[in-house]
């Protein structure tokens, strides 16, 4: 038995890295090394469903994978939802950008030059949401 100490660094980097090779060639990679191997990234065009119970993260998965591919890569893309209103997934997409943790309850003064740039970043980004 082996103490998860002994693989997690390893199993981590490997997660969150993603690698061209599993992408296949017209497809746009989500970010997600495993999820890339399994699907062989995102089809353009195609309509993907990212499902789970609440509060296990499938809001901030999708988001991060929306940064990744509208912000980093310059794809465009669709978010919809029944459950976070378009406000609501552009505070939470402002806060990914400009590196604020969500452990940090407040917003304040000292993270306005970061929200700018992240404000400024989105605004020219190909990213449409729904209304709830």
């Amino acid at each position: 038995m082996s103490k998860i100490s002994e693989f997690v660094n390893d199993v981590a980097n490997n997660f969150w890295d993603h690698d061209e090779n599993y992408v296949s060639k017209n497809a746009i990679s989500t970010g997600y090394k495993e999820l890339d191997r399994k699907l062989e990234g995102f089809m353009r065009g195609g309509l993907y469903l990212l499902g789970g119970v609440p509060g296990i993260g499938t809001t901030a998965m999708a988001l991060d994978i929306i940064y990744k591919a509208a912000i980093k890569e310059g794809h465009r893309v669709l978010y919809y939802t029944t459950q976070t209103s378009s406000s609501e997934i552009t505070k939470r997409l402002l806060r990914l950008m400009a590196k604020i943790s969500y452990e940090k309850e407040e917003v304040g003064p000292e993270d306005d030059a970061e929200i700018k740039e992240a404000a400024d970043q989105l605004k020219e980004a190909d990213i449409y949401v729904s209304d709830v």
